[in-house]
């Protein structure tokens, strides 16, 4: 295992400005927080696509919200994200309260009208002439989005350190990269409306954003910066983690400044310890770790999902596999028990196999680095034509296939160079990390291997070689191919760390992963009808053919894919998919058990055979 002594100083500083919860704070504790923030989030998407909020069965018995509407003036892309990211939220506060069972706290009195005002007017810094409210256009209805989805990141990653029950640290781990996945899809999509006027205070969309990023990063207790507005695709250190914040600072930021109360909680929010002083949280919310490592100047995207969500507005459901479960009870004052583990988590548990005995923490960070030095080599070629360098590759091979993309668009131009800094991040990070015990880059192909990717995709040699480097649909069909697969990868293995510090630390570039593909997702669905130039595909459909051929190369028969008709890979409870280690490796040997596809020697380290 990782010795204390190998302990990078960065990451040692990490588990010390991350204090444990208070001892008395039980993780169904924890879970009621996350229940509370899912209220608001599921309220406020279900009112806008349906203009009516959560049913009485679902909100526990508690109130309806107050300024429940239906969204007007919604455009297809808005309309589409409103439907996804409901389905999603609405099956995050289902899977809780299945959880949590009888120890589920009601919905308490959310405020999803006039906070919204209140939120706007304290933002700009004045009472606005104009009533800001999300559900009269589609550009307003995104920054009602944008207000919650990297509050939420944070939150979820700020909490899982208290979670010590490994099937809730991994299902939440999946919420968390959903969440990711959602706020990547609604930045990029604010991004592109960046220079519209919001009508309000004269403010374009940019500026407006800027304004609420900064209130929320003002308002978290902390001096850290854990925001960002639309210059970074999402809020990140400068190693490519993504931020976390405390309970008492994601509370601040929800309460609009109160303490006990306020903002989109009149009345605070539901359990015990929430008076913004009896938690023990990240004291800075940022990673140290950050602050000892250089900086790229850069931050990241992603986007998650069950499936077939536009089949219907049966209220809390989403079609599919799911981790739902029956009930079980527990006391308040005591922690979940193993009796309390409900079937599908313990499912969860066996269908997430332990590591062999013999894999050290240092095996997987090795691995996860051997995945980064493939996305970070394609994406700095692509966006520099010239691969990481010598010193970054550890003295290891340069890739094959190395080009600059040409005939990008000013989108997929700015998710080619925010990817790429954090790509190059997420290199630079593990090795100083894993210090000598890192491995060198392994011989990598980013040409031809796209090429055979494509072949098998499209069952048959395609006519034109496939290239990721030629157009900017192209590009984006590229980091398709990975993103997700980074993902799933990221979520299952995070079980094998055991360190709080690399573990907290994998779970923020697992966020950071899944704001990419959330992004990618997006841009591609917005171009879903064009031909593709091979085997007379659209977009949709060729994306729907890797999405296959990753599902089907993983060794399992379970869905841990998605195409554009989602959001984002997730089951029905709204938890990202994940895959075994041997599963990945399945994938991008295209097929291989040793070596293959991407990496034609195989990768370096001890983890390095395909499942069979």
């Amino acid at each position: 295992m990782l010795s204390s002594r190998a302990c990078l100083a960065g990451l040692c500083v990490l588990l010390a400005c991350t204090p444990a919860f208070a001892a008395n704070i039980t993780e169904a504790d924890v879970l009621n927080f996350a229940l509370n923030l899912e209220y608001l989030e599921a309220n406020f998407y279900k009112c806008a696509r349906d203009g009516k909020p959560l049913s009485s069965y679902t909100r526990g018995g508690g109130p309806a919200p107050i300024g429940c509407k239906k969204a007007q003036g919604l455009d297809a892309e808005s309309l589409y994200l409103l439907r996804q990211i409901a389905a999603d939220e609405i099956a995050h506060v289902r899977f809780l309260r299945k959880a949590l069972g009888d120890a589920a706290v009601p919905q308490p009195l959310i405020d999803i009208g006039p906070a919204f005002v209140a939120a706007a007017n304290a933002a700009a810094g004045t009472t606005l002439d104009k009533k800001f409210s999300p559900y009269r256009s589609a550009v307003e209805f995104l920054h009602g989005a944008f207000i919650f989805e990297d509050v939420g990141v944070t939150a979820y990653h700020g909490g899982l350190r208290a979670l010590t029950t490994d099937a809730y640290r991994d299902a939440a781990e999946g919420i968390l990269a959903v969440e990711a996945y959602h706020a990547g899809a609604v930045r990029l999509a604010l991004r592109n409306k960046r220079w519209l006027k919001t009508g309000y205070a004269d403010t374009t969309v940019q500026q407006l954003i800027g304004l609420i990023s900064k209130l929320r990063d003002s308002a978290d207790c902390t001096d850290a910066t854990e925001d960002a507005g639309l210059e970074d695709l999402a809020p990140a250190d400068k190693n490519g983690i993504a931020y976390s914040r405390s309970v008492e600072g994601v509370l601040k930021i929800v309460y609009l400044g109160g303490v006990t109360k306020g903002g989109f909680f009149p009345e605070g929010v539901n359990g015990r310890a929430y008076d913004g002083y009896s938690w023990q949280g990240r004291a800075n919310g940022a990673h140290s770790i950050g602050q000892k490592l250089g900086s790229n100047g850069f931050v990241n995207v992603n986007p998650v999902r069950g499936t077939s969500h536009a089949k219907g507005h049966m209220e809390d459901y989403k079609f599919g596999a799911d981790h739902s479960l029956p009930p079980f009870s527990l006391h308040s004052n005591t922690m979940l028990s193993s009796r309390a583990c409900l079937a599908g988590l313990c499912v969860l548990l066996a269908c997430t196999p332990a590591f062999a005995a013999n894999i050290t923490e240092a095996d997987v960070l090795n691995f996860a680095l051997n995945l980064e030095y493939l996305e970070a080599n394609f994406y700095k070629c692509a966006r520099d034509g010239k691969p990481l360098s010598s010193e970054l590759r550890g003295g290891g091979p340069a890739p094959i296939g190395c080009k600059k993309a040409q005939g990008l668009d000013a989108e997929s131009l700015y998710l080619l160079q925010q990817i790429a800094a954090d790509e190059i991040a997420h290199v630079r990070f593990l090795r100083k990390a894993l210090g000598d015990a890192a491995v060198p880059q392994p011989l990598i192909d980013i040409g031809p291997a796209f090429v055979a990717a494509a072949n098998a995709a499209a069952g048959t040699t395609l006519d034109k070689k496939f290239s990721p480097y030629r157009s900017a649909v192209e590009f984006l069909h590229g980091a398709f191919i990975f993103e997700d697969v980074g993902v799933t990868a990221y979520h299952g293995g995070l079980r094998a760390l055991t360190t709080d510090a690399y573990r907290d630390a994998a779970e923020g570039i697992l966020a950071v992963e899944a704001y990419h593909a959330g992004a990618v997702r997006l841009a591609l669905r917005n171009k879903r009808w064009l031909k593709t130039g091979y085997a007379d595909t659209t977009v949709q459909q060729l994306i729907g053919l890797i999405s296959k051929l990753r599902d089907s190369a993983d060794c399992t028969d379970a869905t841990e894919d998605a195409g554009l008709e989602d959001l984002a890979p997730a089951d029905k409870s709204g938890i990202a998919y994940s895959r075994s280690v041997e599963g990945v490796l399945k994938i991008v040997y295209l097929g291989g058990i040793n070596k293959g596809g991407f990496f034609p020697k195989g990768v370096n380290g001890v983890i390095r055979r395909a499942c069979s």
